[in-house]
């Protein structure tokens, strides 16, 4: 199963094994063109719809497919770690979200990662430790203009002593250290990609 996130809603592409016989499913044969910004005008429209659903037997073809309807942008970030088990967020336009950013011209998705958490949080003495889920997220960039944006996550640890500090130049108002066993407040106000990345952290132990 793969997932693109729309803000708190999601587009699910699955495998005809793993689509629920009582999910609402729209099944795509490989290599079959089909109407898709109709699927998805109409899902826009139904506020209340909080997943669309495609399935084929080629799940990549499906997903390229579908990638090739927006303008595509990348990005890096990650979910840090300090000494004490804490866990790095930073709270930016009424969301708590993870730092993150685009890849500068001769800059690998890794050193993009580290920059652009060191930016926006103010820390430093980071180190990646490994990857983490990649995301993908669409948004309009304009109107009847779309993004996909596919973002690489790293697992980091700092053993800094810095507080945090928010570049408030790229409207963060927060930076926050949290305890990974209260992140109720995260999780209650959240992106859905976010979400995805940190319980999968959790989940497998790695933070």
């Amino acid at each position: 199963m793969l997932t693109i996130f729309l803000a708190d809603r999601q587009i699910r592409l699955t495998t005809p094994g793993e689509a629920n016989r009582h999910d609402n499913v729209i099944g795509v044969n490989p290599g079959q063109a089909f109407p898709f910004w109709d699927y998805f005008n109409s899902f826009l429209a139904a506020s209340a719809e909080k997943q669309l659903a495609f399935s084929s037997t080629d799940i990549q073809w499906l997903f390229r497919f579908i990638a090739s309807h927006f303008e595509l942008a990348e990005a890096a970030g990650g979910l840090v770690k300090n000494d004490k088990g804490q866990l790095l967020f930073i709270f930016r336009q009424g969301k708590w979200d993870l730092p993150k950013g685009h890849t500068e011209k001769n800059e690998s998705i890794e050193e993009t990662a580290l920059r652009e958490v060191e930016e926006e949080c103010g820390i430093d003495r980071l180190k990646n430790i490994m990857a983490l889920p990649t995301t993908y997220h669409v948004y309009e960039l304009k109107k009847d203009r779309w993004t996909m944006k596919k973002t690489w996550w790293y697992l980091m640890h700092t053993s800094t002593t810095k507080k945090p500090s928010p570049q408030t130049s790229e409207q963060i108002e927060i930076a926050q250290w949290f305890e990974k066993e209260n992140l109720e407040e995260i999780f209650g106000n959240t992106y859905g990609s976010v979400k995805e990345v940190v319980s999968h952290a959790i989940e497998q132990k790695l933070a």
